[in-house]
Order: structure tokens, then C-alpha cells, then sequence
């Protein structure tokens, strides 16, 4: 039960981030911890923040990220949502890894 209201409180405030101004946006965080362990540190790196920082990840911080590099890490896989919240990529390296199919989806929200 803890869990789900987690999650939910974690999307009523990912809703009410689009509408504050960008510096509010700062304030709200998500939680990145259940991706790809690879796709986790990937956006850590890309932030400077440590794997420790993975449940508090600032979704302005997030959202401003333009490049994202996770070549040569070895995935075999992704898992839906692995992108989500990435609202400004336009680069997206995954070469050199052993994936073979992706989620339906993957990319929806990008």
C-alpha cells in the first residue's frame, strides 16, 4: 500500500510540475531508481549526481538533459520508461551494446 501511494503522489507532482514555472520545477523530484541500471547512470552522469541520488532526481534537472551517451555498457535490454521525463533529448547514443529488440514505446515520450 506504502508503495502505490508513492507512486502516486510521485505522479500528481510530476503533473503539477508542468504547469509551475522552471525554477519551481527544480523543487520536484523523481524517482529513477527501477530503469536500466546502465540508462540510472547514464542520467546520473549527465547530471553529476551519484547513484545515491537516484530517488531524488530534480525533474527540471532531468528535463533540461539534451544528450545522453550509453554506448559500450554492455545492455541487453530496456525497460519501458527507461526515457521518461527526458523532455529535451535530442541525442541518444546506444551503439555497442547487445540489444536486440526494444520496448514497444520506448521512445513515445521523448
Amino acid at each position: 500500500m506504502q508503495l502505490n501511494l508513492a507512486r502516486l503522489l510521485a505522479a500528481v507532482l510530476m503533473l503539477v510540475a508542468f504547469n509551475l514555472p522552471v525554477a519551481a520545477q527544480s523543487l520536484i523530484t523523481t524517482n529513477i531508481c527501477d530503469r536500466t541500471p546502465q540508462v540510472e547512470a547514464g542520467i546520473l552522469a549527465a547530471m553529476e549526481l551519484t547513484a545515491d541520488d537516484c530517488a531524488a532526481v530534480p525533474s527540471g534537472q532531468m528535463s533540461a538533459i539534451a544528450h545522453l551517451d550509453i554506448r559500450n555498457r554492455n545492455i541487453a535490454s530496456l525497460r519501458q520508461g527507461d526515457f521518461d521525463g527526458l523532455n529535451s533529448l535530442n541525442s541518444l547514443r546506444l551503439s555497442n551494446n547487445r540489444l536486440a529488440t526494444l520496448p514497444s514505446g520506448i521512445f513515445d515520450k521523448l
